[in-house]
C-alpha cells in the first residue's frame, strides 16, 4: 500500500511529479515541513493567557503583516496557519506536540476524524483543529478579553440589540422553503460545533470564564424575576503563533456527513450494527428512526446520531433519519450484489452518502442562499468536473462558525407546518413546545406530514428579525424554565447568545468585515446615511443601538443587509464569508466527489498527495442527479414533492408537483 509522510521535502515531490501531472500542480505550493509550535491544551491555556498580558508589546505580539497576509484562495491566503502536528495516529487534541502522521494516499476512504485529507497539512479540516481568521481577532487587551467598544468604551448590551434590532416580525420567504431552514442547521452540524462546557454562573461568584448576560432591565425576564442569561466562554485553543485566544472546531470541517456518522470512536461504534454495513434503527409501525439514547454522557435527549444535537428540535431529528435511512438502503444494495465484509460496505456506502450530501449542498441548497453570480464567482458549480488543491485550507473560520452560518436563525418558523402529502390536509406544531422532544411526540408519530411541511411552507425571510420561540423561548421546558430555580416560562435568547459569542471570540466588526468583502466602510454614524445594502428603517434602528460604526456586531450589521441578488437570500457579507468557505470545503478537500478520481489524473504513485480522490466520471454523473426530493422518495411513502426541495412550489418551474410512483 503507498504510503507517504511528511518528512518529504517540496522540492523531491515536485521533481519526482515532472510533467505527469502538470495541469494539476497548486497554484500555490504547500508547505510540507510541519512546524512544532509550543500549544498548551485547553485545559492550560487560560493560565498562559494571562501571563502573556504581562509581556512587552514587542515580546508578546508579531506584526499583524506577519501572521495575516492577504485574501487568497491558496495556503497563502488571509486565513491564519494552524500548523500542529502528532506522533500518533489517533484523534488530534488541540495542540498536541509530536511528529508527522503517516497517511494511506490510496484509500478510497476518507479518515472518521478528517487526518490525512491532505498529505501535507495532515490535520487541515481535521477534529479539535483550531478556527482559522480572515481578520484578526479584535480582543479587548488584544489577548483573549471578549471585544469591547472603541476607546475603551462599552459595547450596547447584546439582550437589548435582541429586543430592538432581532425582534418577531412576520416576513416570509417568497421562493426559499422551510427546509433551506432546516438544511442549513443539519449542514452546520456537520461542519461546525466550538465546544463551551456550560457550569452555573448566574451566581455571586461566577467562575473567570463566565461572560453572563445582564438582563436584570429587560422588560420580558425582569418580570419573571430574570437578572441573568447563563453564558460560558468557548473552550480555548492555546497557540504561540499569534499569542492571542483561539477556539477550536471540535469535529471535522468537510462536508462528510459526520453528523450521521461521528467522529467521536465511542459514538462511531454505538451507531453501527456491524453487521452488513448498516446503522442501528429504532423500528416503529411508522417505519425506521434513528437509535434509541444509550450514551447520556453524549447525547441528553431520547435518540442518537452522529451529532450530540441531533434532537434539539424535531426538523433537525428528520434530517438525520433521512439520512440514516438512505445509509441503510444503499448498504443493503451493495450487501447484495457485492457480498463484501461489514466495514467494505459500510465505507462504500458512507462514500456514497457523502457525494450524495455534498450535491444536495452545492447543487441545490447553496444555490438558493448565494444565487448564480455568487456560485459563479465562488466556484461553486458541482456539475462541472473539478481539480484538488492541494494549497487550500478548508478549515472552518471563526467568522463563519460565529456569526455569518448563524444567518439561518432569522429563517425559522415559529409555528411548523405538518402537511399530508396526499390529501393536503395541515396541522402544526409551535417550535417552542417541542426542544428534545421524547420518542413518540412529532419526530415520530408525523415524520413523513413533517418532511412534506418543510418542503411546502415558506420559511422566514432571511433578515434581521428572530421569531421569539428562539429569542425569549429557546430550550424551555414543558412546565419550567431554562433555569428551573425562578419556576418561570422563559428560555434562553439565542440572538444574544450569538451577539455574546461574537464578542467572546474576539470576531472584529461588522465594517472590517464589509472592507474584507470589497463594500465601502461605512464611516461617521449616523442615522441619515445608511449604506447602500441597508434600509434606512434598518439603518435607524442599528444607529440608535451603537455608537460608533467600529463597534455594529458583524451578526447585527450582516443580518440587517437585504439580499445581494433577486435570487439570493443572503446579503453580500454573508455571501461574502459563507462563499469563501464553501469554496474552500470544495477545493481543499482531497475526496470532494467532482474532484477527478486519482485513475482518471494519470499520476504515478509519487503525485498522488497533489491529486484529487473524487468519484470516477460515471459514479459523478450519477450523483449529479440526485436531489434532495430523490432521497425523500425513496425513504419515505410521500407521493408528491416538487424537484427542488429548497425553493416553494410556486416558484419557477418548481410549481408542478410530480408523482413520485
Amino acid at each position: 500500500m503507498q504510503r507517504m509522510s511528511n518528512k518529504y521535502p517540496l522540492a523531491w515531490a515536485l521533481k519526482k511529479l515532472g510533467n505527469i501531472c502538470s495541469l494539476l500542480k497548486t497554484k500555490h505550493p504547500p508547505t510540507i515541513d510541519m512546524a512544532v509550535e509550543e500549544v498548551d491544551l485547553a485545559r492550560d491555556c487560560v493560565g498562559i493567557e494571562e501571563a502573556r498580558k504581562h509581556l512587552q508589546p514587542s515580546e508578546n505580539q508579531a506584526s499583524s503583516h506577519d501572521r495575516y497576509g492577504s485574501r487568497g484562495s491558496g495556503s497563502g491566503s488571509g486565513l491564519v496557519s494552524h500548523k500542529t502536528a502528532f506522533c500518533e495516529p489517533t484523534p488530534p487534541r488541540c495542540g498536541t506536540i509530536g511528529c508527522p502522521l503517516s497517511c494511506d494516499l490510496v484509500s478510497k476512504f476518507r479518515t472518521m476524524d478528517g487526518t490525512c485529507n491532505n498529505a501535507f497539512e495532515t490535520t487541515w479540516g481535521a477534529t479539535f483543529t483550531p478556527h482559522r481568521r480572515l481578520l484578526p481577532p479584535k480582543y479587548e487587551d488584544d489577548i483573549s478579553e471578549p471585544r469591547g467598544g472603541k476607546d475603551g468604551k462599552n459595547l450596547p448590551n447584546v439582550r437589548q440589540i435582541s429586543r430592538e434590532l432581532h425582534s418577531d416580525v412576520n416576513f416570509e420567504s417568497s421562493f426559499a422553503s422551510l427546509m433551506t431552514m432546516q438544511m442549513g442547521q443539519f449542514l452546520d452540524h456537520d461542519i461546525t460545533f466550538t465546544p463551551h462546557t456550560s457550569p452555573t454562573c448566574c451566581v455571586s461568584n461566577p467562575l473567570k470564564e463566565c461572560f453572563t448576560i445582564d438582563v436584570s432591565n429587560d422588560p420580558f425576564y425582569s418580570a419573571q424575576g430574570r437578572k441573568c442569561l447563563e453564558f460560558h466562554r468557548s473552550e480555548p485553543c492555546g497557540n504561540s503563533i499569534t499569542g492571542r485566544r483561539e477556539q477550536f472546531n471540535d469535529i471535522t470541517a468537510f462536508v462528510d456527513a459526520s453528523q450521521v456518522y461521528g467522529t467521536n470512536p465511542q459514538i462511531i461504534s454505538a451507531l453501527r450494527t456491524f453487521s452488513k454495513g448498516l446503522l442501528k434503527v429504532y423500528s416503529t409501525q411508522n417505519g425506521d428512526f434513528l437509535p434509541k439514547n444509550t450514551l447520556p454522557q453524549f447525547f441528553q435527549g431520547a435518540f442518537m446520531a452522529g451529532d450530540i444535537r441531533v434532537d434539539e428540535q424535531p426538523g433537525l431529528a428528520a434530517l438525520h433519519n433521512l439520512f440514516v435511512r438512505e445509509h441503510n438502503r444503499i448498504a443493503k444494495f451493495v450487501s447484495y450484489w457485492t457480498g463484501y465484509n461489514d466495514e467494505k460496505i459500510y465505507q462504500i456506502t458512507r462514500r456514497i452518502v457523502i457525494a450524495e450530501l455534498q450535491q444536495v449542498v452545492y447543487g441545490e441548497y447553496l444555490p438558493v442562499l448565494l444565487g448564480e453570480k455568487q456560485m459563479n464567482e465562488f466556484k461553486l458549480n458541482v456539475f462541472e468536473d473539478s481539480v484538488y488543491d492541494v494549497g487550500v485550507d478548508p478549515t472552518i473560520t471563526n467568522s463563519f462558525a460565529t456569526a455569518a452560518f448563524r444567518f439561518g436563525h432569522s429563517m425559522v418558523q415559529g409555528v411548523v407546518k405538518l402537511i399530508n402529502s396526499i390529501t393536503g390536509n395541515t396541522d402544526s406544531y409551535i417550535l417552542q413546545d417541542h426542544f428534545f422532544d421524547g420518542p413518540n411526540d412529532v419526530f415520530v408519530n408525523d415524520y413523513e406530514d413533517l418532511l412534506t411541511g418543510l418542503t411546502r411552507q415558506p420559511a422566514q425571510n432571511r433578515d434581521r428579525f428572530i421569531v421569539r420561540d428562539l429569542t425569549d423561548f429557546l430550550f424551555k421546558e414543558d412546565g419550567a424554565s431554562f433555569e428551573k430555580q425562578y419556576g418561570t416560562f422563559s428560555g434562553q435568547d439565542l440572538a444574544s447568545l450569538n451577539l455574546q459569542r461574537g464578542r467572546d471570540h474576539g470576531i472584529p466588526g461588522y465594517d472590517e468585515f464589509r472592507c474584507l468583502c470589497g463594500l465601502k466602510r461605512i464611516g461617521e454614524l449616523s442615522e441619515h446615511t445608511p449604506p447602500a445594502e441597508i434600509t434606512e428603517t434598518n439603518w435607524k434602528v442599528i444607529a440608535a443601538l451603537y455608537k460608533n460604526a467600529e463597534d455594529i456586531d458583524l451578526f447585527a450589521g450582516a443580518m440587517a443587509e437585504e439580499p445581494a441578488a433577486p435570487d439570493a437570500v443572503l446579503g453580500p457579507t454573508l455571501s461574502c464569508i459563507i462563499g469563501e468557505q464553501f469554496h474552500r470545503l470544495r477545493f481543499g478537500d482531497r475526496f470532494f466527489f467532482t474532484h477527478l478520481s486519482q485513475v482518471e489524473s494519470g499520476c504515478n504513485d509519487d503525485a498522488l498527495a497533489f491529486v484529487g480522490n473524487g468519484l470516477r466520471k460515471l459514479e459523478r454523473e450519477i450523483i449529479r442527479k440526485r436531489r434532495l426530493r430523490d432521497i425523500i422518495c425513496d425513504n419515505t411513502n410521500i407521493k408528491q414533492i416538487q424537484i427542488n426541495a429548497f425553493k416553494l412550489p410556486s416558484y419557477s418551474y418548481d410549481h408542478l408537483l410530480l408523482n413520485t410512483d
